[in-house]
């Protein structure tokens, strides 16, 4: 059947094409921008940490009345968790990657600076941070322990460091198509400090936002009771003995002080998956509803090529006995189908764009790529084909004897 001979058919069933068209092209613009917003989420809950995830533990104490030197029990404190076997490193911070807290400065390259360059996540940590982590580092050196300031409790405030590590994305951002190393950022006033080492990634505390701002973070070489930074140890232990570190980590934290209780006891994976539950619900909750709405319009499809291919038998039958082989009785609603599915897509690409458009508007979504475009485009036409297959195969196993006296 030629494709004049296929328009003219279409247009004597104006009503059943024009349904399924409006059913490809809903579908698809729905689902170009679903998929694109999936890779999106998927994105987001698989990007690296930067971290040893499989190995770092946190306990967060929250002590019970007042502590005479808070400085003198992080010590003892600290001592205590070294001896547990399965330890390989701890260290005290104000917070962790993806944990749901954070702390953002302002990051000034020149101490006269009106504006702020950057809002980054700062760590407050010991020397033992990037090692404790497994943090990667990419240039520069690690903190040793001179560069470490000690924090003492008499003062409310931080006093002023000398050098920061940071992570490469926050670097290039920073000081773009310049090497970081060796550059002078103020963070605390006009006090200037020294970027001396880069690492891999480093996460904020609330990773949101664009992709290339969510290692925006960088580490101060503090040193305090984890009490007067409102932080929490953080240690590295073998996979296998997490639980049972963490356990025996309780019990050692609460033989050095008594009056304590703990308001965080898990594993890193514990945090991340915390931190992305909404995400991963909403991943499987947009995957069902499109699965649901390719489920209806291939039914739909199908439904309605069956519904042709019983009104046509006697056509069917006519042409059998001219001759047609099944395979061109098949092709004839395939290729229907083709021409009407392509109307489809068509009016769905402009859909889906006009949406996104809309999406960006209104929600500040991410605008949906041209290249999502064929890929809705190929994926309707397939289902298309597919969803018209059978009524197609059932036409063209009419015996025509059959075909000729019906109706």
């Amino acid at each position: 059947m030629s494709l004049g001979e296929t328009l003219s058919t279409i247009l004597r069933h104006k009503a059943a094409s024009l349904i399924i068209v409006l059913d490809i092209a809903i579908t698809c613009a729905i689902l170009c921008n679903t998929i694109f917003y999936l890779r999106t989420q998927f994105e987001g809950i698989t990007l690296p940490s930067g971290l040893v995830e499989e190995e770092v533990v946190r306990l967060t104490p929250q002590d019970i009345g007042n502590v005479d030197d808070p400085d003198a029990l992080a010590r003892a404190d600290l001592a205590q968790l070294r001896r547990i076997p399965g330890v390989k490193s701890v260290t005290v911070a104000n917070f962790i990657p993806l944990g749901q807290v954070d702390n953002a400065a302002e990051i000034r390259l020149d101490p006269g600076q009106r504006e702020a360059s950057l809002r980054a996540t700062v760590y407050l940590a010991d020397a033992r941070f990037l090692d404790t982590l497994g943090l990667r580092l990419i240039a520069g050196r690690d903190f040793g322990q001179q560069d470490v300031v000690e924090w003492p409790a008499d003062q409310s405030q931080p006093p002023p460091v000398a050098s920061v590590i940071m992570s490469r994305g926050l670097a290039e951002r920073l000081f773009p198509g310049r090497n970081a190393l060796g550059q002078t950022i103020y963070v605390q006033d006009e006090h200037p400090a020294r970027v001396i080492g880069l690492v891999a990634h480093l996460k904020r505390g609330y990773a949101s936002g664009p992709v290339d701002e969510q290692d925006d973070a960088f580490i101060l070489p503090l040193q305090a009771a984890y009490s007067r930074m409102y932080g929490s140890y953080l240690m590295r232990v073998d996979p296998e003995r997490r639980d049972e570190v963490l356990d025996a980590a309780a019990t050692a934290l609460q033989r050095v002080h008594r009056d304590r209780a703990f308001l965080n006891r898990d594993t890193f994976e514990d945090v991340r998956d915390r931190y992305f539950e909404k995400d991963r619900a909403m991943i499987w909750l947009l995957v069902s509803i499109c699965s649901g709405l390719v489920l209806i319009a291939v039914a739909g499809i199908a439904g309605i090529s069956s519904f042709w291919v019983r009104q046509r038998v006697r056509q069917i039958g006519i042409r059998r006995a001219l001759g047609a082989t099944r395979r061109q009785i098949a092709w004839q609603f395939q290729l229907e189908n083709l021409v009407l599915s392509g109307a489809g897509v068509l009016i769905g690409m402009l859909s889906a764009y006009g949406v996104s458009l809309l999406l960006v508007r209104f929600y500040e979504l991410p605008k949906l790529p041209v290249a999502y475009l064929p890929l809705g485009v190929v994926l309707m036409l397939v289902l298309g084909q597919l969803a018209v297959l059978v009524p197609a195969l059932r036409a063209s196993r009419v015996p025509p004897a059959l075909a000729a006296r019906a109706l």
